[in-house]
């Protein structure tokens, strides 16, 4: 059986190139290559969820791998031993371990995914995916910023969705909860209903719940927690400043075709949709796993999930 053939992208070349050829490349060049690689392979551990209580970074995708080692395993004979330790010592300095990428086989992974394959967690872990490998993608630079732009207000737009679908789920599907949200929110409460009224009315809350809930902005985050606090008792993580500055230039994107208060225009990199897509991975697993946590009874303290 013949041997598999590797090949590899690099910034500066059209085509995938056989690993045969690397070695005749330029050290700038194989630099490229080598850097390409490994973010295609591995992420930084910041992108994992955190639990201090669990003994730090959750290895969801594998364990944690020396940047050195990867490198010396997938390159060693094939480029210079000082142009790998020069990577390695790089990649180190930011991270002892890193992670590696999941498949896309893993996100079908059994022994951590919610049991719903088609809930809200796993559609915005396959938006955020999709998103990340179409901003890899070569573009010129007529449609390259147009792209970049959308796609970094797409990652915000689908952790918005997550959020709102989150909640409506557990909500309109859950008794306790319903009446927990109903009982503790500022304003359903505060609503007025005649003795009269009252068994109409009764029969009519899920849909008086929805209309709420549709008129909700999601991306308005510090209500949002509120929110949730009221449903769920939960206490939402503090959002990261990579997503306060992701919902801020949101509201330019969509306001103002992405220009400033100022009218000067902005530009979006690859660099910065990779950055807010890693934090909104974060930060939607760690509410992930409160509302997994949740017990059916709404008055019952959380029980530990984890994935």
């Amino acid at each position: 059986m013949p041997h598999k053939t590797t090949y590899y992208g690099s910034p500066r070349f059209d085509k995938a190139i056989p690993r045969s050829a690397v070695s005749k490349l330029s050290k700038a060049a194989q630099e490229e290559v080598i850097r390409q690689w490994f973010e295609e392979n591995y992420m930084d551990p910041n992108e994992l969820p955190y639990d201090s209580g669990e003994g730090g970074y959750q290895w969801i995708w594998g364990e944690g791998v020396d940047p050195k080692d990867a490198l010396q395993d997938e390159f060693a004979g094939t480029v210079a031993e000082d142009l790998i330790d020069s990577i390695a010592d790089e990649l180190t300095d930011i991270n002892h371990e890193w992670s590696p990428r999941p498949t896309e086989d893993d996100y079908y992974r059994d022994d951590w995914v919610p049991d719903d394959l088609e809930g809200p967690y796993m559609e915005l872990m396959a938006s955020l995916n999709q998103i990340e490998l179409v901003a890899k993608e070569k573009r010129s630079i007529i449609d390259g910023p147009l792209i970049y732009r959308l796609l970094y207000l797409n990652i915000i737009i689908a952790l918005e969705t997550y959020l709102g679908d989150s909640f409506s789920a557990i909500v309109l599907n859950k008794r306790p909860y319903l009446e927990r949200f109903v009982s503790h929110s500022t304003h359903l409460r505060e609503k007025q209903i005649s003795l009269s009224d009252i068994f109409k009315r009764a029969k009519t809350i899920e849909t008086d719940v929805r209309g709420f809930i549709n008129g909700i902005s999601w991306h308005d985050l510090a209500n949002v927690a509120k929110i949730y606090k009221q449903a769920f008792g939960l206490t939402l993580p503090d959002i990261p400043d990579t997503i306060r500055t992701g919902i801020k230039l949101r509201h330019d994107i969509v306001h103002r075709n992405g220009k400033t208060p100022e009218g000067q225009e902005q530009t979006w990199k690859k660099e910065q949709i990779a950055t807010l897509k890693a934090a909104v991975q974060s930060f939607a697993t760690e509410i992930e796993l409160m509302l997994k946590a949740l017990p059916e009874d709404a008055d019952a303290p959380p029980k530990k999930e984890e994935f």
